[in-house]
């Protein structure tokens, strides 16, 4: 038997002018996680968003209430320097697959 599916829209798409509102709208529209992709300009040419930002996202998304439960943030990780540049508030998690904050780290 198959595992179910996950949906887990990239906030990449979304509206910046209103990202917190485009992440909520998503969850309640049925989304499972939310996919974040993080580019520091180094390890690809473009630049996304920062440990500020995906905080201040976590405020208008419900955490996780289970491992890789509803709210649970997708974190494609393509950074050059990911020890030493990335921390999430409150801890800096790279090695597990899943922190207590409903972080999912994929380190590229």
């Amino acid at each position: 038997m198959s595992p179910p599916a996950i949906i887990a829209p990239s906030i990449l798409s979304a509206d910046f002018a209103a990202l917190g509102a485009a992440c909520s709208d998503a969850m309640q529209n049925n989304s499972d996680w939310l996919h974040i992709d993080i580019m520091d300009g180094h390890f690809v040419p473009n630049i996304t968003f920062g440990a500020p930002v995906v905080s201040k996202i976590r405020s208008h998304v419900e955490r996780p209430t289970a491992a890789n439960g509803k709210g649970t943030f997708d974190c494609h990780m393509m950074i050059a320097e990911v020890r030493t540049v990335y921390a999430f508030p409150p801890t800096t998690i790279i090695s597990k697959a899943l922190d207590t904050n409903g972080f999912n780290l994929v380190i590229a």
